[in-house]
């Protein structure tokens, strides 16, 4: 269901308004009405953390979060920002995506009904290993008496 509410109809490329289900594009899904950059970027971070929970088995003691993705205007690419706690586990996150690669390919395919799903490349957030350096240290001024 298109999220703008627009009842199937959008203008096509060359101005003509036709259905949703005539419109013959690379990328159904967000060809269906004129969604600005942005509402496509939180609708395709939304749709990726879902695809992640359902379809990725990460070890038990990691937590895995979908901060910001981005796709590319040509809709080929996309870059997602993860956050991983424990900080310094990255590697093992990036062995889970690519066992369950195609399973979240697929996943991420049915929830947004595209064609072709866009190459994503992963990045990481830095600041979970900030947050835990600050919370170490804190922790051991406190054991000093310092704080």
């Amino acid at each position: 269901m298109c999220p703008e509410k627009c009842n199937g109809y959008a203008p096509s490329r060359k101005g003509r308004v036709t259905t949703h289900r005539l419109v013959a594009l690379r990328f159904v899904f967000y060809a269906r009405c004129d969604m600005t950059p942005q509402q496509r970027n939180e609708h395709f971070r939304e749709a990726l953390a879902r695809a992640i929970a359902e379809a990725v088995e990460f070890p038990r003691d990691l937590f895995v979060t979908v901060l910001e993705a981005n796709l590319s205007p040509s809709q080929h690419d996309a870059i997602a920002t993860l956050s991983v706690l424990p900080a310094g586990r990255d590697k093992e996150v990036l062995r889970a995506l690519a066992t369950y690669r195609s399973a979240l390919k697929e996943t991420l395919a049915q929830a947004l009904r595209l064609r072709h799903i866009p190459f994503i490349q992963w990045k990481f957030d830095a600041t979970g290993a900030y947050v835990e350096t600050i919370d170490a240290t804190i922790a051991e001024l406190k054991k000093k008496g310092d704080l």
